[in-house]
């Protein structure tokens, strides 16, 4: 298990726009977002993006006639 640094923002979760809020909040508090963070945060954004974007591509393949 990983250990946090508890000065650091808890990690984003939501929809894209309830992420990009807390993104806004957190930058304008001007709360710590260390280069660890934000790697983490953005390992999230392309994991779910991949996973929508293969659902899209499964959908799509299911509606072809053979």
């Amino acid at each position: 298990m990983t250990e946090f640094d508890s000065s650091e923002p808890g990690d984003l979760s939501g929809t894209v726009d309830e992420r990009i809020a807390e993104l806004d909040s957190i930058a304008t508090t001007g709360q710590s977002m260390t280069e660890e963070w934000l790697r983490r945060q953005l390992d999230d954004a392309l994991s779910c993006w991949a996973s929508d974007a293969s659902l899209v591509v499964i959908g799509t393949e299911s509606r072809v006639d053979f």
